[in-house]
């Protein structure tokens, strides 16, 4: 446990520029696409709730999908970044089931999406040894998409 804390440790963010795309790229999409035309319809609750909710997921999922396998494939970098992409996209199929995507390509599309975010967010960790701004930047992508008004909107 306390190893999997260690890699929450707080590293220098602007010190790669690789290492910004990978983490703004994602949210300047989600911010664009989603949030900008729901935020002006919902109300505070939906608002604070989404907050919660993207906190408590993406740090779950961070640990589960970034340093769980970082500490697995600590010795095989490429291996590591592909297996918990493959990993945590699979792993999007699941909420497709009760709330399927109404978007162009469905739960298909959504789910390489997340391999996609999941192979930035990888690269970022073996990068930096930490998972500390991914996630950060997982939660601010989960919020951008509140989606706390999938349970209450």
């Amino acid at each position: 446990m306390k190893s999997i804390v260690r890699l929450f440790a707080v590293k220098k963010l602007f010190t790669d520029g690789t290492v910004l795309i990978c983490l703004l790229t994602p949210l300047v999409f989600v911010y664009l696409y989603a949030f900008l035309p729901l935020i002006r319809k919902e109300s505070f609750e939906i608002i604070i709730l989404s907050l919660l909710l993207s906190t408590v997921n993406a740090t779950f999922e961070e640990v589960l999908w970034r340093a769980v396998y970082f500490k697995i494939f600590k010795q095989q970098k490429y291996l590591g970044i592909v297996a918990s992409s493959v990993g945590f996209a699979i792993w999007h199929y699941a909420p497709q089931v009760v709330f399927t995507n109404s978007h162009p390509g469905g739960a298909n599309s959504f789910v390489i999406f997340a391999f996609i975010l999941g192979l930035a967010y990888s690269f970022v960790v073996w990068k930096q040894q930490s998972i500390f701004w991914v996630t950060i930047a997982h939660i601010l992508f989960d919020f951008g998409g509140l989606g706390a008004r999938i349970y209450l909107g």
